[in-house]
This record gives structure tokens, C-alpha cells and sequence, in this order.
């Protein structure tokens, strides 16, 4: 893309912030991704970039269960209310917990795609301000086969979701370092097919076909 900006220590990403797509017309394949447990969107920046590279529209989420790291929403007048990291308490199972924040990151999963596929249509302006103008996605996205993926806890946000909904067709589950706690054994008996991230070789030519990594609360 030309432009490099500099993170630390002389390691550099060649991206450029808040930049357009590129032009064309070919649909754009779409990832879903989970972060881990005491992580947030944008621990994950490395992974979705390189994702992104590959021509992929990642939508990195940071959930809103109490599993992140810190997180914030909106009030009525515009104003952030912080959402700390939930422990759980002394003397109860931790998996009552984790079993609960699950339901909520399957669901905000699913209506992440719901979102994706508005955007698709053209039905989504942007809420906040920002340069990136969502309606340069209307008809550029590829929803046929939507992939949901993880790291750690997000791996089983991805397996469960796509037990959950049907768009998440099988075999479309990008899973790393599965924390497989929550889940069942008959649901891990369904999931032979994982697929472990392998490790991302530190190469800019990997950065070839950049696309965009949207981050969403």
C-alpha cells in the first residue's frame, strides 16, 4: 500500500488507518472474530491485519460479557459507561460464569453478521465519527460463506456459534488455542474438523492484498 506506520521498536505494519477499500467490484470474504478471555479487540490488530492482507473483511468484535479486558458503551447522551472484567466470585464454579458470558458472545456474534449483512445492503451509516465510511461496503461483501474464528475462550465463542446458527456453514471455524472448558463433550465430538492458526511468519509480504479490519463494540 506504500505507506508504513511505524509501531516500536523499528517493527513496522503496512497499513494505512481508517483507509478506503480498494476499488473494484469482486466481494470481499468475510471473518467474525472472537477475542480471548481478559483480551479486547484490539489485542488481536497483528492477526486481523494479516487476515486482512489475504483480502479478507474481518469484524473483530470486543464483547460486552464482563470477558474483556475493559470495555465501554454509550449512554442516551453519547457518553462512555466502562464495562470492567468480571471474576468470578470465591466459592462458585467458574464454569457457571464462562457458561453465561458464552450465551452472550454467541449472541453478539450472530448479530454481528446481522450487521455485516446490512452493511452489505446498504442500510448502516456510520453512528460515530470516523473517515472510514461504511457505505463504500454496500455490495462489496462475500456472505455466502461467512467464517467465524477465536483465539482461547473466542475459540469456543466460534465453535458455539456455529452450532448455533446455520449462515456459519460447517467446516467455516477458524479456532486457535481452544479453551475448552465450556464446551460439552458431545459438542467437542462434533468439532473434529478445528483448525489451529498456524504461527503468522513476521514477512511484509505477507501484506499483499490489503482489504479492512473493522472493530466493532
Amino acid at each position: 500500500m506504500g505507506q508504513k506506520c511505524v509501531i516500536t521498536g523499528g517493527s513496522v505494519v503496512p497499513s494505512i488507518w481508517c483507509t478506503g477499500l480498494l476499488p473494484g467490484e469482486k466481494k470481499l470474504p468475510v471473518i467474525v472474530f472472537s477475542h480471548g478471555l481478559a483480551a479486547n479487540r484490539s489485542l488481536y490488530s497483528s492477526v486481523c491485519s494479516q487476515l486482512a492482507s489475504h483480502g479478507f473483511v474481518v469484524a473483530a468484535l470486543e464483547h460486552r460479557d464482563g470477558s474483556a479486558c475493559g470495555s465501554f458503551t454509550l449512554d442516551d447522551e453519547g457518553e462512555k459507561v466502562w464495562l470492567d472484567f468480571e471474576l468470578h466470585k470465591p466459592g462458585d464454579q467458574q464454569i457457571v460464569l464462562r457458561s453465561r458470558q458464552l450465551g452472550t458472545r454467541v449472541e453478539e456474534c450472530m448479530r454481528t453478521l446481522s450487521v455485516l449483512e446490512r452493511m452489505d445492503a446498504g442500510g448502516i451509516k456510520n453512528e460515530l465519527q470516523s473517515s472510514f465510511e461504511l457505505e463504500q461496503l454496500k455490495g462489496r461483501l462475500d456472505l455466502s460463506r461467512p467464517i467465524i474464528a477465536g483465539h482461547s475462550f473466542g475459540g469456543c465463542t466460534a465453535i458455539n456459534t456455529q452450532l448455533s446458527d446455520k449462515r456459519f456453514k460447517n467446516r467455516h471455524t477458524v479456532v486457535s488455542e481452544l479453551s475448552i472448558r465450556p464446551l460439552s463433550r458431545s459438542q467437542t465430538r462434533k468439532h473434529d474438523f478445528i483448525t489451529h492458526i498456524k504461527p503468522f511468519r513476521r514477512s511484509t509480504r505477507f501484506y499483499s492484498r490489503p482489504t479492512s479490519v473493522l472493530y466493532f463494540h
